[in-house]
């Protein structure tokens, strides 16, 4: 069995009925797979059941929106190559430490917005795997509310990704893919 959690990287990257982006909104979603199902299949599976369920219909659009590019910084990536044959086993993500073996820029980025709140779009070229290790002191939050004014835009993370890896967390606007919810029912229709 395994539970599903959808996560957007940003309220702004879904759009659609106010009452999606409430906290009484959250459903826990638990199926079964056989273990031989692919990850994509996967995927496929679990949309089905939430259009299904849901009488979702979406569709996907472009807008103008904030989003963090990560460049490499002007002395050049600290980043080490992961070393032929290692596995990624041993990873530890917590707020104030981010430690990875054998991760790919796509999935670092994946990371980071969990503790950065906005989408992130790799600028750095870097293919590839690399040992990670990011430490940080956190800001306590000022608000619980994502995007309030008490929320800090940049901080100990930013300093830390430019000091420690050698690259930079950099606010830009530009063209991002946003998911539009044209219909979906609160409650879903029974199994």
């Amino acid at each position: 069995m395994s539970a599903v959690r959808l996560k957007i990287n940003s309220d702004d990257q879904i759009a659609g009925p106010d009452w999606l982006k409430s906290h009484d909104a959250l459903l826990g979603i638990v199926g079964k797979a056989p273990p031989e199902t692919s990850r994509d299949q996967f995927r496929l599976m679990r949309r089905k059941l939430l259009t299904e369920r849901f009488q979702l219909t979406l569709h996907h659009e472009q807008r103008e929106l904030a989003f963090l590019a990560l460049v490499a910084d002007k002395k050049g990536s600290k980043l080490q190559e992961a070393a032929p044959g290692t596995d990624a086993a041993g990873s530890t993500v917590w707020q104030g430490q981010i430690v990875q073996h054998r991760v790919s820029i796509t999935a670092l980025m994946v990371v980071l917005g969990r503790f950065t709140g906005r989408p992130i779009v790799d600028m750095t070229g870097m293919k590839g795997s690399y040992d990670v290790k990011l430490e940080w002191i956190p800001l306590k939050r000022m608000s619980a509310i994502p995007g309030d004014a008490g929320d800090v835009p940049e901080g100990p993370i930013f300093e830390a990704v430019e000091e420690q890896l050698g690259l930079k967390l950099e606010t830009r606007k530009g063209p991002m893919d946003v998911i539009v919810v044209d219909h979906a029912e609160k409650k879903p229709l029974p199994n």
